[in-house]
């Protein structure tokens, strides 16, 4: 699921691998840059899920920074859930800390098929029942807090 360092550095040591973990600045924070999350094919598709929480934690941290990190629209990636995801991600932030959303994201359509987290059914209707409005919007039922978690930093 979600491993700490010290379960992942056990885990890879059971099969006889070394984990080894660095640590490096982000040159950018925009969403512009997150299509790089997007990993596979339009049918075999996996996502980068820290990539978006690191860009959601840091722009949750610095409102400043959103509406620069959220005004470019991202490369459309031919993923329409992908797609309709980031647009989600930016209209949740703008409205959020209440400044306009940006233009691209009324150009992003929702997504045609049903999106939603997978697990027991308690788990996925905890998930759905906690979904952003702007996510459920766009037909994406996962739970909000996948992305934006505690405030940390404050």
């Amino acid at each position: 699921m979600d491993p700490t360092i010290s379960m992942a550095q056990r885990l890879f040591s059971a099969v006889g691998v070394h984990l080894e973990i660095s640590i490096s600045d982000i040159p950018q924070y925009s969403i512009a840059h997150l299509h790089s999350a997007l990993q596979g094919d339009l049918m075999e598709f996996d996502l980068d899920w820290t990539q978006i929480r690191i860009f959601v934690d840091r722009m949750c941290s610095e409102p400043h920074l959103i509406t620069t990190a959220i005004a470019d629209a991202p490369t459309r990636t031919n993923n329409e859930k992908f797609d309709a995801l980031l647009a989600g991600v930016a209209e949740k932030l703008a409205d959020d800390h209440e400044i306009n959303r940006p233009g691209w994201c009324s150009a992003v359509p929702p997504s045609s098929e049903r999106w939603a987290s997978i697990g027991t059914p308690t788990m996925m209707k905890r998930n759905e029942s906690q979904a952003a409005p702007q996510f459920i919007a766009r037909n994406i039922y996962i739970n909000q807090w996948q992305l934006w978690r505690e405030k940390w930093w404050e």
